[in-house]
């Protein structure tokens, strides 16, 4: 029997995946948590994540039954160095973490697929910690690696879009010749897009939008997609739930007050009708939006002719916004992991896919993905 568990450790949440391999036939179950969020701490938050890992990792072993030393494996992939003042001591305060709670079995996965012990990350500076940074790409692409050829891997979540080249069944060449070039060259072109489908601010995702004729403009900081997602029935509420952040997902009525505020007005000002048109302009800007940033991963990997290539979809917001914006860059050919995973796992890629990465590693096998039952927890 051999288990492991992959971990996306975000800014606010972390994500859970628990494998279990018993005679070839992995068991999955999975949990996703929030973690403190001190603004005051920032630009260091150690003490935040120290809190939120202990306690949510203790809770999720706990829920499974499963001792710590019990676990072969722990792959950790990281969306989180923004709240540190640096990449490099974000590295190491999780390199450090990994170690202090998982001992021997904990890694950390680079942007070249690789799983880095602890001390080999501690050893590391320079532009050399770059491959750490939001490497919770790497969990979606891999299993897009499986679904496709040469295409795309779009994973749209809560707060982003990490939209990443499969060439030949394997992820971007660079990543594994040049994983610090890749990483970084991957941040600075916006492959790694903030537009998710439930934390992406909504003055962010556009300036204004327009209903019935009329134009209204966003306020700073009032309102995020949640009450697009909400109003507009993008996405299970049950499912969105057990990913929201601070553990509330809006009504429908708390939605519908939190986009009048964040037009500067009110529910007695805006009616339904027109709170409804303009959630709807703002979900198209925001697919558009998503739309410019594949279309620049296309053209920067040279994937040619967007008719002609395969993209595997993934994540909370794969159906209301990762394949609307891939056929609006003219991209048909478009595969869902649910094709091959259970729904819920499929919401939770990123963490899947690093548990994955990590038993393969331990067992020396390969496990085609729809061969895995899962037992949601």
């Amino acid at each position: 029997m051999t288990r492991t568990l992959g971990i996306d450790l975000g800014n606010a949440k972390v994500k859970y995946v628990a494998l279990e391999a018993k005679d070839g036939h992995p068991q999955a179950r999975w949990a996703a948590h929030p973690l403190p969020f001190t603004p005051q701490l920032l630009p260091d938050r150690r003490s935040d994540f120290e809190a939120g890992l202990v306690t949510t990792s203790a809770a999720f072993l706990a829920e499974l039954g499963w001792e710590p030393a019990s676990v072969d494996r722990v792959a950790v992939l990281t969306s989180h160095f923004y709240s540190y003042p640096s990449f490099r001591l974000g590295l190491h305060h999780t390199a450090e973490m990994a170690r202090a709670l998982w001992g021997d079995a904990a890694r950390l996965i680079g942007a070249d697929g690789h799983l880095y012990a602890p001390e080999d990350c501690l050893a590391l500076s320079g532009q050399e910690v770059v491959r750490f940074a939001a490497t919770k790409f790497w969990g979606s692409a891999f299993l897009a690696s499986r679904l496709i050829g040469t295409g795309l891997s779009v994973d749209t979540g809560t707060t982003s879009t990490d939209a990443i080249a499969i060439l030949e069944g394997r992820i971007e060449p660079q990543a594994a010749s040049d994983p610090d070039g890749f990483n970084l060259a991957r941040l600075e072109s916006q492959r790694l897009m903030w537009y998710g489908l439930t934390a992406t601010p909504l003055d962010y995702a556009a300036r204004h939008a327009s209903a019935f004729g009329q134009a209204y403009h966003l306020y700073p900081r009032q309102g995020t997609t949640a009450s697009l997602a909400r109003i507009l029935d993008l996405v299970s509420p049950e499912l969105a739930q057990r990913h929201a952040y601070g553990g509330h997902y809006p009504s429908r009525d708390e939605a519908m007050r939190d986009l009048a505020q964040a037009f500067g007005l009110d529910r007695e000002l805006l009616s339904d009708e027109t709170l409804i048109e303009l959630a709807g302009n703002l979900h198209r800007q925001l697919i558009a939006r998503i739309a410019e940033g594949i279309a620049r991963v296309i053209a920067r990997a040279g994937l040619g002719q967007a008719a002609a290539i395969e993209a595997a979809v993934m994540g909370l917001g794969k159906d209301a916004l990762a394949r609307p914006a891939l056929l609006a860059c003219g991209v048909t050919q478009i595969v869902d992991l649910e094709a091959a995973l259970d729904p819920e796992l499929a919401a939770v890629s990123t963490a899947y896919g690093a548990a994955l990465t990590a038993l393969e590693a331990v067992t020396g096998e390969r496990y085609p993905l729809n061969s895995v039952p899962s037992a949601t927890s």
